[in-house]
């Protein structure tokens, strides 16, 4: 079984990017959630993910477990770095967390973003890109792949952290596509997705 150690890491390149577009991007699109925030210094952030590593350790390996067995596929990846910075977005390619969120909200954000990287670089051949839009054929591609990834949320925030209130916030804070593949796991119901998932990818059963 290949568990990746996940490594937190401060970046001084990506983080002055995020710097940069603060002044801009972010207080026109993001002002209203961050505020007039200033944004963090560098030493916050080295800090931060040096907590978040501790943070995370203590769920890591049995989220990362749980999830590995009940798919019944395995990361490819040895290791898998995430990225700590300022203001911005979260992403999975890289795995890129900002600061707005605290260490209970952090919890959730990481695990998303890994759930979309063991669906794209696996032991099997799922590839989230290809098989969400074929099992969701009506729905936009952010939509269809979030089914999928909502559906394994959902399984680690019941079945395994047993922290029903982290859906409920995952669901308050969801817009759009997002909003709209949560509503699709709770009409068909996450197990049922989860199969679906397990079974050949070819099509919707």
């Amino acid at each position: 079984m290949i568990r990746p150690i996940i490594t937190f890491r401060y970046a001084p390149a990506l983080d002055n990017h995020c710097r940069l577009l603060s002044g801009t991007l972010w207080k026109t699109e993001y002002g209203q959630i961050m505020g007039e925030k200033p944004y963090p210094s560098v030493d916050f952030l080295r800090e931060l993910s040096i907590s978040r590593e501790k943070i995370w350790g203590e769920k890591a390996v049995e989220v990362i477990q749980k999830l590995t067995e009940l798919l019944g596929f395995q990361f490819t990846e040895k290791e898998i770095l995430v990225y700590t910075v300022g203001f911005g977005q979260a992403h999975s390619d890289p795995v890129i967390i900002p600061s707005n969120f605290n260490e209970w909200e952090f919890i959730n954000v990481v695990t998303h973003e890994l759930i979309h990287r063991l669906l794209t670089f696996n032991t099997s051949n799922f590839n989230e890109d290809v098989v969400s839009p074929r099992l969701f054929p009506d729905e936009s591609p952010t939509t269809a792949i979030h089914v999928v990834v909502n559906a394994l949320l959902q399984f680690v925030y019941i079945n395994v952290l047993d922290e029903p209130k982290r859906l409920e916030w995952d669901k308050e804070k969801s817009s759009d596509s997002y909003k709209k593949a949560w509503n699709i796991v709770d009409k068909e119901g996450y197990m049922h997705i989860i199969e679906m998932v397990k079974a050949p990818h070819t099509a919707r059963p």
